[in-house]
């Protein structure tokens, strides 16, 4: 399929989950690519993960990891944790929710930049998380996620899938 055919499939998706069945298998990069449309397109996204993506390296096997890329006026649904080592951004809501990483926020990038995401780990606080990124006034909302993880695509969830 052709990124061009990829982009007419996905574009008019209010939700969409990528999905990397092994590691490095690309999400990240896809990820990156998509949000470069949505920017283009004049699209506000919202983005969270299920579990902890975008660090520089890889806890598991020590790699260095390619970043996740947003621009500015991004939502991010994140722990703060996470937020702390991303580019600058501001919180916008405090969530009742939690990650392993902390407590979760939707944080507004102030500027373009590299940022680290920490969301939730369960399809109950995924689905909590999307609808205040929906009530924040969100265009799209793209969530990272892997096969191995409880959230990453749990039918009804989201609209769409690549994997």
């Amino acid at each position: 399929m052709a990124l061009s055919d990829l982009w007419q499939a996905v574009r008019d998706l209010p939700s969409l989950t990528i999905i990397g069945t092994t590691k490095n298998a690309g999400k990240t990069t896809a990820l990156n690519w998509l949000m470069r449309q949505y920017a283009l397109a004049g699209l506000r996204v919202g983005l969270t993960s299920v579990g902890h993506d975008g660090e520089v390296q890889d806890s598991v096997t020590g790699k260095e990891k390619p970043r996740i890329w947003v621009v500015r006026g991004t939502l991010i649904a994140t722990a703060e944790a996470a937020m702390r080592r991303s580019a600058p951004m501001r919180l916008v809501t405090a969530l009742p929710l939690r990650s392993p990483m902390g407590p979760i926020g939707i944080y507004e990038a102030s500027q373009d930049g590299e940022i680290e995401v920490a969301g939730p780990i369960t399809v109950q606080d995924l689905r909590r998380v999307m609808t205040h990124l929906q009530a924040a006034g969100i265009d799209r909302v793209l969530v990272d996620g892997a096969i191995d993880r409880r959230a990453a695509a749990p039918a009804g969830v989201c609209d769409g899938v690549i994997l």
